[in-house]
């Protein structure tokens, strides 16, 4: 017999909202796309961000790359290398965003406004089916 594997937790999520669309009213369909809407975005946010944490890598990089070429023309004079090292160093290693650019200031602002999508959408729970919100709000009446 062929063992049947669960899907993977996205899937079952979007498993879970099809199931909603399915069952349950226009609420629920908006629910869905605000859902989806959001998961897109914050997708696209997570890729700007890996791209721009690996250009800053890369410009470390070249930072040391030149401070070896620097000190290759210069007949061995590695006086640069006492800025350029660890400055290179400090660009490959680093979690904090140190390169300002458009994300860069758009990261900003979205922090500065509260609307960042790492900070406003963590705790979020799944959205209910209509059934089981009024269930929910029945038990909140009772106590």
């Amino acid at each position: 017999m062929k063992q049947i594997r669960a899907p993977p937790q996205e899937e079952r999520q979007r498993m879970r909202y099809a199931v909603i669309i399915l069952t349950d009213s226009t609420e629920a369909i908006a629910e869905y796309k605000r859902a989806e809407r959001h998961r897109r975005m914050r997708e696209q946010l997570r890729r700007q961000r890996r791209w721009y944490f690996i250009k800053q890598k890369l410009t470390g990089i070249a930072v040391l790359a030149f401070t070896a070429f620097a000190v290759w023309l210069l007949d061995g004079d590695a006086t640069i290398a006492v800025l350029t090292v660890p400055l290179g160093l400090y660009l490959v290693f680093s979690r904090e965003m140190l390169i300002t650019n458009n994300f860069y200031w758009q990261t900003k602002e979205r922090e500065k406004r509260g609307t960042d999508f790492g900070t406003v959408w963590r705790d979020r729970q799944p959205a209910l089916c209509a059934a089981e919100y009024r269930d929910t709000c029945k038990s909140h009446r009772l106590r």
